[in-house]
């Protein structure tokens, strides 16, 4: 039996309150979706595991895997020829979750620089056995890898975000909190910059006006300041510029209320999860929002723009809309429903499924004393 190690960010930021939101926002990986499944890794792995950071280094004691937490690096837009070169000095074995390709959409390969193939190949070599040590997002990344000769080392087990709630029946539990039209609606605020997404994103936010609710982003800057009421920090041209794409029809000071009275952030997951129990349907772009939103029982929806989305909402069974579906004439709280697929059953037998290949995985590789994970699925 080893014991693991986790390569990855802080779960946490504890001392938020004190730092300036550029520094929050590089502790968080520049999203804060990223606390999101390294919590629910670090939970998985016992929450006094030891680790370290993207950054630091590790000296290696006697019987010590490393558990390196991925994210979507297998695309064009991620070099980790770095992280490769540190990955191979590391005299240890290796084990790698929540590894996702990023394409337009799941029918495109994505282009991947040889740097991020070396880290790839890298973190496979130093598995224990023959067993698969890179535990994929979903079928799309499979079939990438599968595509260039890398797929013995993998096996698809979407995120570790899905076993955050430690009920069997959660997808019944979500089922008994549907209520439509939904009187409070709560946003996994997406991109409010992005040409394309205007009439959505305006629409999105109209159902927070509309029900009280609550805009949650997890990035950019720009829109971390605004969930801080960091105004100051920002200049002008950049509070118009998120106004005329969100609030078209208010001026500056009352759009700055707004943000004041429903742009929401945070650096702690529970505390997110919390906020989230308060809502009767969470709905955007952001997966990792969502999925706390499952995860605390709320019915949720993605709205997928990417393979990444996809991929990981296919493997999971979480309800979602392609972007194109409701781009042009937006969401509000009369339609949701039209668009929400959510089949109780078949997302708790997924689950369960996926919380079973993730124990063997972890078997495979000689983790072996997973409480949570042997709780969960033993029904105690």
């Amino acid at each position: 039996m080893y014991t693991p190690v986790f390569y990855a960010l802080n779960d946490t930021v504890d001392e938020a309150p004190f730092l300036e939101t550029d520094k929050i926002f590089s502790d968080t990986g520049r999203n804060t979706g990223n606390l999101a499944f390294t919590y629910a890794t670090r939970r998985l792995l016992g929450e006094n595991v030891t680790g370290f950071n993207w950054s630091g280094s590790h000296q290696k004691n006697d019987n010590e895997l490393l558990v390196v937490s991925c994210a979507n690096q297998l695309g064009a837009h991620c070099d980790m020829g770095e992280q490769a070169k540190k990955i191979e000095k590391m005299d240890m074995p290796v084990i790698a979750l929540g590894l996702g390709a990023q394409a337009g959409s799941v029918s495109e390969m994505p282009e991947v620089p040889q740097g991020t193939i070396d880290w790839y190949d890298a973190m496979a070599s130093k598995a224990l056995s023959d067993k698969p040590n890179i535990a994929l997002r979903g079928e799309h990344t499979y079939q990438y890898l599968k595509s260039i000769g890398r797929e013995k080392s993998a096996v698809v087990l979407g995120c570790p975000s899905n076993l955050i709630s430690p009920f069997r029946d959660l997808g019944k539990r979500i089922k008994d909190r549907e209520v439509f039209p939904p009187k409070r609606v709560a946003v996994a605020a997406g991109s409010p910059w992005v040409p394309k997404h205007r009439m959505l994103e305006r629409t999105l936010a109209d159902m927070v006006t509309q029900t009280g609710g609550s805009y949650i982003t997890q990035m950019t800057l720009e829109m971390i300041q605004l969930a801080r009421a960091d105004f100051s920090h920002m200049d002008k041209e950049v509070l118009l510029k998120y106004k005329n794409f969100l609030r078209p029809n208010m001026v500056l000071p009352e759009f700055m209320q707004w943000c004041r009275q429903h742009v929401e952030m945070f650096t702690h997951v529970p505390s997110w999860m919390e906020h989230l129990r308060k809502f009767d349907f969470v709905v955007g772009n952001r997966i990792h929002g969502v999925m706390l939103a499952l995860q605390a029982g709320v019915p949720a929806m993605c709205i997928a723009h990417d393979s990444r989305i996809v991929e990981l909402c296919e493997t999971m069974c979480v309800p979602y809309v392609h972007m194109d579906e409701v781009s042009k004439h937006g969401l509000n709280i009369y339609n949701l429903q039209s668009y929400y697929n959510f089949d109780a059953e078949k997302y708790d037998f997924q689950r369960l499924e996926l919380a079973e290949k993730f124990r063997q995985f972890f078997q495979n590789n000689s983790l072996t004393e997973l409480k949570r994970l042997s709780v969960f699925l033993e029904g105690e």
